[in-house]
């Protein structure tokens, strides 16, 4: 797994009754923070819709980059026009808060 540190990330596949899953084995106590970073790399043709349910709390910033023709619609992702990109991109960025997204989901549109 790309940036796995010291086998700390587990895969676990093919569970009955649970979804793939990746288990990070870093205990983590309790008031103390944990970040975790996902991405993800989808093949783009003709639009996109993605959902992506959590079987665990976040509370945290969801980004999204794109090619310049390409922009998201979302309930949480707006255009980030702080970000300094090369003109090539766009970054869409919002808060996704669990207790009121139980799942993150967004569309990408454009050519």
């Amino acid at each position: 797994m790309s940036g796995d540190e010291n086998g700390r990330y587990i895969i676990a596949k093919d569970l009955e009754n649970a979804p793939d899953s990746v288990i990070d084995t870093l205990p983590v106590f309790p008031g103390d923070s944990h970040e975790v970073r996902v991405e993800y790399f989808v093949p783009y043709i003709d639009g996109l819709t993605l959902e992506q349910a959590f079987n665990y709390v976040i509370d945290g910033t969801v980004t999204a980059t794109l090619s310049e023709s390409l922009r998201v619609i979302s309930d949480i992702l707006r255009l980030d026009t702080d970000r300094d990109t090369d003109g090539r991109r766009r970054v869409f960025s919002g808060q996704l808060q669990m207790d009121s997204q139980p799942a993150l989901a967004l569309e990408i549109v454009g050519n």
